[in-house]
């Protein structure tokens, strides 16, 4: 017997669409702050989407929750330099 979940998702493809959406997420923020590096922005988002699944019991936004995260982090490094 075969169990689908209600919403289709296959979770042995998730890690896949974590990943893009990730990437996603570091190419919106890289528009918005172009003086940071690129690999500053991959590496804020991923540590901050890492924190942020460690502690989640509901993982359905966390893409969300860490570019949020990495945006606020990427705003005080910009206003620290100023």
């Amino acid at each position: 017997m075969t169990i689908t979940p209600a919403n289709r998702f296959d979770r042995e493809h998730a890690h896949e669409h974590v990943d893009r959406a990730l990437d996603d997420a570091v190419t919106h923020l890289a528009e918005h702050f172009i003086e940071f590096d690129r690999a500053l922005i991959q590496r804020l988002v991923r540590e901050s989407y890492e924190t942020l699944k460690d502690g989640a019991l509901v993982h359905q936004h966390l893409v969300t929750l860490a570019e949020h995260r990495a945006w606020l982090r990427l705003d005080d490094l910009r206003t620290t330099r100023m």
